[in-house]
Formats: C-alpha cells, structure tokens, sequence
C-alpha cells in the first residue's frame, strides 16, 4: 500500500497542504528583504546559503486575504526546475501520511486555469484538505519575471 506524505499548513483560517517530497526545508520568516516593483504577492528575497530566493505570499497568491507576519508565519522552500522558490504560510502544523484510498481527484467543476495549481484532496475524516502541487502555483510567464526581477535588482 503506498501512502503519500503531506506538510499541512494554514492559509488564513484553511488548511492546505503539499506533497512533503515538494517541500526541500521549513524556514522561519525572517530576514526577507523586499525589492521595489514586485508583483503584490512577492515579499521579497531571502538568502539561503548564498542563493536568492523570491517568498511568495501564498494568502495574496491565492486571494485569501492579507495575512499578518508573525512567529508563526513559516517559508516552505521547494526547488522548481533550477529556481528555489520559498511560500510564505501562516503557519505549518504536521506532516500526515495518506493512503490511496483517503485521496480524491478534484471535482472538475471547481478546476479551472486560475487554480490549475490544486493537486487532489486528501480525507482525514470529516476533514478535507486541499493539496498543493507547489511547482505550478507560479506559471512559466510569472518565474521569468521574477527571475529577471531578481537579476536586475541584485546586480
């Protein structure tokens, strides 16, 4: 039986999560340095042992609000192609293991280009969570823009 690992984490007052093989480290948010003329949901950069990486809020990414950095707010760092990408959280809560059966496909009605990035579902009980796939919350348009950004800014 194959079970699939997720880190839960809260977006406002949600909870979602991602595959835990997505997410390469869990860091504190601290240090993020904003640069001026930035999409709305990039906070900024952060240097992680010598590489920039861009911090999506993923509350203004997904239009889930404002959400208020705290102790709490946590940056979940995956690598997409080369570029490490870190997602700004308002809190990360565990890692829980899912088997087959407790995963469903996401109902076709509520796909479409806008949330092109949601994965599947995940069961735990009455409790649905809706999981991430982290490599396509930013689009290949959107990753060249910050990536030039980036370039341009820091060079």
């Amino acid at each position: 039986m194959n079970e699939i690992h997720i880190v839960t984490f809260q977006l406002n007052n949600l909870v979602f999560g991602a595959e835990a093989l997505q997410v390469k480290e869990i860091k504190k948010y601290k240090d993020v340095a904003s640069l001026p003329e930035m999409p709305e949901y990039i906070h900024g950069i952060i240097n992680l042992r010598g590489i920039e990486v861009p911090v999506v809020n993923l509350n203004e990414k997904f239009k889930l609000g404002v959400s208020e950095i705290n102790k709490k707010t946590k940056i979940l760092i995956t690598q997409v192609e080369d570029m490490h990408i870190g997602f700004a959280v308002n809190d990360v809560y565990e890692i829980l293991k899912f088997t087959e059966e407790e995963i469903d496909s996401v109902p076709r009605g509520l796909l479409d280009k806008s949330n092109s990035y949601l994965k599947y579902i995940a069961k735990r009980g009455e409790k649905l969570i809706s999981v991430v796939d982290l490599s396509k919350v930013l689009d290949d348009r959107e990753v060249s823009e910050i990536t030039q950004l980036i370039e341009q800014k820091t060079a």
